[in-house]
């Protein structure tokens, strides 16, 4: 599925990571990672890298195929640690033990190259601008989901679709967001309703 399909409508990057699943989880899922480079594009396009890392790394990606796949294995793998706990938040359960331990597992190498940059007056955190490690593309991802689970006030919320697995950050204003986009989940569904009363 191409790259470019993909919504970033999760509000927070380690929501929209989670999301590059489209369909249910437990029905036929479809996935938008299917290649190194295809992570390299999501992060691209998501904020997470900057436009010029890409073509970079995919070149280290070529001359290193065996562990540019391992590297994708773990981010795939890491992706559904992510989803598994936001998930049982956003149903209000106990996130699993197995799947925070995977997040715990990615924070060292991801903080570990966390760097201040100073830049008129003020101080943030960055990765390194110029980088060849290959796990650079999720890095913030995980620095996202740190933040998401220390901030306690957030709605998270699943997509009421059930045919869409994708989950969100309820800002509406009386906190009733179903849809993880009106434009196609909640479109589709207010198509049913309208097929079902006019018939």
């Amino acid at each position: 599925m191409a790259i470019e399909a993909v919504q970033y409508v999760g509000g927070a990057l380690c929501l929209d990571f989670a999301n590059t699943v489209s369909g249910h989880r437990d029905g036929e899922p479809k996935e938008y990672l299917n290649s190194y480079d295809d992570l390299l594009d999501w992060a691209a396009a998501g904020g997470a890298i900057s436009r010029a890392t890409p073509a970079r790394l995919s070149d280290v990606a070529r001359e290193n195929r065996a562990r540019a796949t391992h590297v994708l294995a773990e981010a795939k793998e890491l992706r559904e640690a992510i989803y598994e706990v936001f998930l049982a938040l956003a149903d209000q359960r106990q996130p699993p033990a197995a799947d925070l331990a995977k997040i715990n597992a990615a924070i060292p190498d991801a903080y570990a190259n966390l760097q201040l940059k100073a830049r008129d007056g003020a101080f943030s955190l960055a990765w390194p601008s110029t980088t060849e490690e290959l796990r650079a593309p999720v890095w913030p991802v995980v620095k996202s989901a740190v933040d998401l689970l220390l901030d306690g006030e957030v709605r998270l919320r699943a997509c009421a679709s059930d045919t869409c697995s994708w989950l969100f950050i309820d800002e509406s204003k009386n906190h009733s967001r179903k849809w993880c986009s009106m434009r196609d989940c909640g479109n589709r569904a207010k198509v049913r309703r309208f097929r079902s009363v006019a018939q």
